[in-house]
């Protein structure tokens, strides 16, 4: 995977980007027939399905074996193709490995009447060439059609899939990854979360428990009916990697913004001068504070406000009283205030006083 760019989060935090499809094996489709296939048993029966495509009927104990493929970098999800005209067949799903080592189990799925695409996880095969084992477990003479398989998906690109079978979609008003059958685990592409940087953000709601942890501490957290944040630190120099973990309960998890960074304001060249009868408060609070509230205190009560302008400066308007104040910057959710002590200086003295 390629690093994040440096100042930012995890990639694709706020799941913006659309699923990748990535190439399956070849003839997945079986426009080629069987060619590269293996039928295991004594029934598997090429023909034309309903939409007119290529369909193998699998029966009588008859498994399917795909050719070899390396599977993408990014993949997350296969895509098999699948009915089962008369349901009550279920269809196993394993990766054969090329290498000779144990398969795979990726899954059962039940097709239904109607050729369908059905999903199933790729945890930690990327980069491994791999055969896929369609095996029916469908009761006397019952089978399964067959469509095809392909292809790979990512549908969070940017980050590797560990366990569970990622899906995105809307949840309470937000865009979110979805967990519900079972444990889901993700690791990021490595980002520098760079300067300032405080902690990751990542908003949570539903039923269970995530597991969140960026190299600084891990953070487990209960989710609730209503989003909530859950902070999870940083380490203060280098590259990160944001792994999270939802163990879903009955209501399932929904994660949203997936590591937005917290950073702390930092503010520089903080000065006073007199303008006209009164004076300005002067600062750089860098161009990330853009259009957080300043305020100047005097004494306990605020003695002017505005907001952090363009390329995070800072000017704010108060009485020339010839005391010592604070400016304060107001933070945000994800940016962390600070304040400042500053001397104003007084009125200025009338000629010949």
């Amino acid at each position: 995977m390629v690093p994040a760019a440096a100042g930012a989060g995890p990639p694709n935090a706020l799941l913006t980007q659309a699923t990748v499809r990535l190439p399956g094996p070849p003839n997945g489709d079986l426009a080629l027939g069987l060619e590269g296939w293996q039928p295991l048993g004594r029934s598997a029966v090429l023909g034309t399905g309903a939409g007119g495509g290529p369909v193998v009927t699998l029966r009588e104990n008859t498994s399917l074996v795909s050719p070899p493929f390396t599977v993408p970098p990014g993949g997350q999800v296969l895509v098999v193709r699948a009915r089962a005209a008369s349901g009550g067949v279920l269809l196993a799903v394993r990766a054969r490995p090329e290498d000779g080592g144990p398969e795979v189990v990726l899954g059962e799925v039940e097709p239904g009447p109607a050729m369908a695409p059905l999903r199933l996880p790729l945890p930690g095969l990327e980069g491994r060439a791999v055969r896929i084992v369609l095996d029916p477990v469908a009761g006397l003479g019952r089978g399964v059609e067959v469509g095809g398989i392909g292809p790979v998906e990512a549908p969070v690109p940017g980050w590797a899939l560990e366990a569970g079978l990622p899906v995105v979609g809307p949840s309470a008003g937000r865009r979110a990854l979805l967990a519900a059958d079972g444990p889901l685990a993700l690791r990021s592409a490595p980002f520098r979360p760079g300067p300032g940087a405080r902690s990751l953000l990542v908003r949570l709601r539903g039923e269970g428990l995530l597991r969140a942890d960026a190299g600084a501490g891990a953070v487990v957290t209960r989710a609730a009916a209503a989003w909530r944040d859950v902070r999870v630190p940083v380490p203060a120099t280098g590259d990160v990697r944001l792994a999270l973990r939802a163990e879903p309960g009955d209501g399932g998890l929904a994660l949203a913004g997936l590591g937005e960074v917290v950073r702390a304001v930092a503010l520089t060249r903080v000065r006073a001068s007199r303008a006209g009868r009164g004076a300005v408060v002067a600062a750089v609070a860098g161009p990330g504070a853009r259009g957080l509230v300043v305020r100047v205190r005097v004494g306990g009560r605020v003695a002017g406000r505005g907001r952090v302008g363009a390329g995070g400066r800072v000017a704010v308007a108060v009485a020339a009283s010839g005391r010592r104040g604070a400016l304060e910057v107001v933070g945000d959710r994800t940016r962390i205030g600070t304040r400042a002590a500053v001397a104003i200086p007084g009125p200025r003295r009338r000629a010949g006083a």
